[in-house]
């Protein structure tokens, strides 16, 4: 756990650099000009949510994944290390119709695991075998793995193989630290109704040859293929309706197989960009769709997580952050589930509708972009009350882990737009003195960043604040400001706002705040590694045990600087501050199993905006901070709701 040396700003300055929050107000369902990542069915396309795991007897998670949908549909699931977001875990989920999918993710010795018993396909198949084993410890389990492993001689990580250490570990056990908290993006690839009709041949889906039929025999000499649909369905096992399970896993992990083994152009865009597996959709006679479609529901997966304290019998839950309605209708985003095809689609890619392509992005940040964070706060000695605000920055490595010649950097020159290339340093633009590296992009000769390591409104994804310090030397540091009340907003000497604010700064993708200096309510039996540690709760002259904290987002930005640098524009609006998921876990642990609960809570949130009256969109109502005219089409200056 990291403590903060902070400092306090005089009144003035804190009023200064926190004008949205001091106009801001929490953002409603009914209000349609806030961002709308909330969704409103708490059910979406994409969702993405906090995990932890510590050793025996400390906080392990549950996953819930439901299909709302009458659709079979594959999600990617995806789970990503707390420093910078490399990946950790990548697999296939296949859900029926109303099917739902769980699983946990625990320490086991030194490492992480996800475990599951669930019967709904899985792919790769020697994933889905694992966890449905049965097998005691480890063995059930799949052990999280990142590419951000230092590159030395190991038995399961021999030297030359893996070669992309971002600086934030230098050590295989380090790397494997790194796992022990993260967050999880979960992406509906692609779906087909049961009851619908093929839109390539017109069919019902249920007929032979289509999603949800029985095989048929394609092409002279080949064996029959049953739809995915068909074989991910649950049946009755040996007519016993208390046992169903998918017909056929084994197919259906088969049909995420590549068609061939093409992968990279040298130098160039991603050739076969989805790997032609047969869950793909239509093959060459198109006359058989055996595969998924594209996504035409708006919102079919529900996610629900639970962090479960098995030491001392505590435990939370809260909803996963939800996105509706960001993939484009009708957009199939599977791919192979094999290098380097599973790499795709991800939670900024999927917004574009197409593999390899994160322009969208910026668009899609917009709806659960905020200024500030909320929620209450408690802390008792006494009664081992604790408290931990987790702050997930789900997009943050696609503006700050950018490498060019990395295909396992969330930004590289195969995430461009599918084709083009990222405007790469090349070896004769290298030169020590000006700080140019090989294969990054940012090099001051075309134009997309600064030799200081900062990035210009050129680089892709621009420089959007407070996204602006690219990953280097294992972190890539955000500055944010804390304020905390107590419960009867007692005025300290001076007769200043209670209590004042603290500057601090976030280096890390995940981090909880917390306000003691034992840990937080997730520090059970070992401090998490995200943990900072903030006296503030200290400094309040009433010596409370219980009140509200605030966290401004946009803490050090100019509205002016974030509108000209981030230069999107979101049905014809654009939101100031840091898109993110926020969340609180409060536990008590008195002995007695009368003296234990848990509470899981989803912060709360303020936003501002820059309007464009100029094009028919009304500025909400509030207080209007005029700013000189940007290089867009904004017209009306920032607004804040009261």
């Amino acid at each position: 756990m990291k403590r903060f040396n902070i400092r306090a700003l005089p009144l003035s300055v804190a009023l200064a650099t926190g004008v949205a929050a001091v106009l801001s107000a929490p953002a409603h369902a009914t209000d349609t000009l806030a961002p709308q990542g909330s969704s409103a069915t708490g059910s979406g396309q994409i969702a993405t949510t906090y995990y932890v795991a510590q050793p025996a007897g400390g906080w392990y998670t549950l996953l819930n994944l439901t299909n709302t949908s009458a659709s079979a549909i594959a999600v990617k699931v995806r789970l990503k290390e707390f420093k910078n977001s490399r990946e950790a875990l990548d697999i296939n989920v296949m859900l029926s119709p109303y099917d739902v999918w769980t699983a946990s993710i625990s320490q086991i010795g030194e490492e992480i695991y996800v475990r599951s018993t669930d019967k709904s396909c899985v792919a790769p198949y020697q994933a889905y075998e694992t966890l449905t084993s049965g097998l005691p410890g480890a063995d059930s389990g799949l052990a999280l793995r990142t590419n951000a492993f230092y590159d030395g001689p190991d038995a399961d990580y021999p030297a030359g193989l893996i070669t992309s250490d971002d600086g934030g570990s230098t050590t295989i056990q380090e790397a494997i630290d790194r796992t022990k908290e993260g967050h999880i993006e979960l992406i509906v690839m692609g779906e087909c109704a049961k009851g619908g009709t093929d839109p390539t041949n017109g069919l019902p889906n249920t007929s032979a040859g289509n999603c949800f039929g029985p095989g048929v025999v394609p092409f002279p000499g080949q064996s029959p293929l049953d739809g995915i649909g068909y074989v991910t369905e649950h049946i009755a096992v040996g007519g016993d309706e208390t046992d169903r399970q998918p017909r056929d896993c084994a197919t259906a992990a088969d049909y995420f197989l590549p068609d061939n083994t093409a992968a990279l152009a040298a130098g160039g865009a991603i050739t076969n960009p989805n790997g032609g597996p047969k869950a793909a959709g239509a093959l060459a006679d198109t006359a058989n769709t055996i595969g998924y479609q594209g996504v035409t529901s708006s919102a079919p997966i529900k996610v629900n997580v639970a962090y479960v304290e098995v030491g001392e019998g505590s435990g939370a839950s809260i909803e996963a952050l939800h996105l509706d309605a960001v993939i484009p209708f009708g957009s199939n985003l599977i791919t192979a589930q094999e290098y380097p095809w599973f790499l795709e689609p991800t939670i900024a890619t999927a917004p574009s509708g197409q593999l390899w392509n994160m322009t969208e992005l910026l668009n899609m940040e917009q709806q659960f972009t905020w200024t500030d964070t909320y929620n209450e706060w408690s802390v008792n000695p006494a009664a081992n009350v604790k408290t931990s605000i987790v702050l997930n920055m789900p997009t943050k490595a696609y503006h700050v882990d950018q490498t060019c010649n990395d295909l396992f950097a969330s930004n590289n020159r195969w995430r461009w737009n599918g084709a083009a290339l990222l405007a790469c340093a090349t070896p004769n633009a290298v030169d020590s003195n000006l700080g140019l590296v090989n294969g990054r992009d940012y090099s001051a000769f075309v134009g997309t960043g600064n030799n200081d390591g900062t990035r210009n409104g050129l680089a892709f994804p621009p420089s959007l604040e407070p996204f602006t310090n690219r990953w280097a030397n294992g972190a890539s540091p955000v500055t944010l400001w804390l304020s905390v009340w107590d419960r009867e907003e007692g005025f300290p000497p001076g007769g200043d706002v209670s209590p004042g604010g603290y500057e601090f700064e976030l280096p890390w993708e995940v981090a909880q705040i917390v306000f003691e200096e034992s840990g937080g309510a997730l520090s059970a039996p070992d401090p998490t590694p995200s943990e900072y540690y903030i006296p503030a709760v200290d400094d309040l002259p009433s010596g409370a045990t219980n009140g509200w904290a605030n966290i401004a987002l946009d803490y050090g930005n100019t509205f002016d600087a974030y509108g000209a640098n981030q230069g999107v524009n979101f049905a014809n609006q654009s939101f100031v501050g840091l898109p993110i998921q926020a969340l609180l876990v409060k536990t008590r642990t008195l002995g007695a199993a009368t003296g234990l609960y848990g509470q899981g809570t989803n912060n709360g949130f303020k936003y501002c905006q820059y309007g464009d009256t100029a094009n028919g969109v009304v500025a909400p109502t509030g207080v209007i901070v005029d700013s000189p005219a940007l290089p867009n089409t904004f017209a009306t200056g920032w607004a804040c709701q009261p």
